[in-house]
């Protein structure tokens, strides 16, 4: 069954989503990351994403501080407690922070924005990976990473219709646009993918590391269409104005 799914652009006032802010420096325009973050239904710091909420705002409160707790500074933690933020300490080595963030969001079927990533390369997989896992316990939830000036989400196995024709235009949203520059990578084994709409349109292709990667893509129409037998992760390229 086809699902269409916007981009970036459901990210408007009126629907609600949830933002999970990382242990990442933002990379991201600070005047949008604090709009953005300002009209979260909920705001999640995993762990030390702590540290860069309470750099960039500190009077923005999240609602919650997920993770085992080892990266928060004392000072920012001391702050928090004091304004009432609850901690959610979760030991389980097997979970990433971003995963033990996402477990605290109560309502599943928002979409959730996580902020950040780009920093150590193996905690950019480890993040990865948990979208694929939370992509199979409920493939109809919404996650997507913005990382600096990419923006990538895992896409569940099915057909999918992108529409993009509120994203290229600037006037509803200035701060931030698509540039069309996309990616789609196999990121659990080979993939066979049809597209409509990018510029190298794929055909019942096999996708698999060690052969061929669609890499330095690009969307071509307002609204396009991808078809994948297992998940695959969605790259896509932002630029701040």
């Amino acid at each position: 069954s086809s699902m269409k799914r916007k981009v970036f652009r459901f990210l408007n006032t009126t629907l609600p989503y949830h933002v999970v802010i990382l242990n990442t420096p933002f990379g991201v325009n600070k005047q949008w990351a604090h709009s953005f973050i300002t009209q979260a239904k909920t705001i999640i710091c995993a762990d030390g994403g702590a540290n860069h909420l309470h750099a960039l705002d500190s009077s923005i409160t999240p609602h919650q501080i997920c993770g085992d707790l080892d990266s928060i500074n004392d000072h920012v933690q001391s702050y928090y407690t004091s304004k009432d933020v609850q901690f959610v300490k979760i030991h389980d080595q097997d979970l990433n922070d971003l995963q033990k963030s996402i477990d605290c969001i109560e309502e599943p079927h928002d979409p959730i924005v996580i902020l950040g990533g780009g920093g150590r390369f193996d905690q950019d997989f480890g993040n990865i990976n948990a979208l694929v896992t939370e992509s199979y316990m409920n493939p109809l939830k919404r996650m997507m990473v913005i990382m600096g000036e990419n923006l990538y989400e895992v896409i569940p196995p099915g057909h999918h219709l992108f529409d993009i024709s509120e994203d290229m235009n600037m006037s509803s949203y200035p701060q931030v646009s698509l540039t069309g520059k996309c990616g789609l990578i196999p990121i659990v084994k080979e993939s066979i993918v049809t597209t409509k709409g990018l510029e190298y349109d794929l055909s019942n292709d096999p996708m698999v590391f060690g052969g061929v990667v669609s890499t330095s893509n690009s969307i071509q129409q307002s609204e396009f269409e991808i078809h994948t037998d297992s998940p695959l992760l969605f790259t896509a390229s932002l630029k701040y104005n």
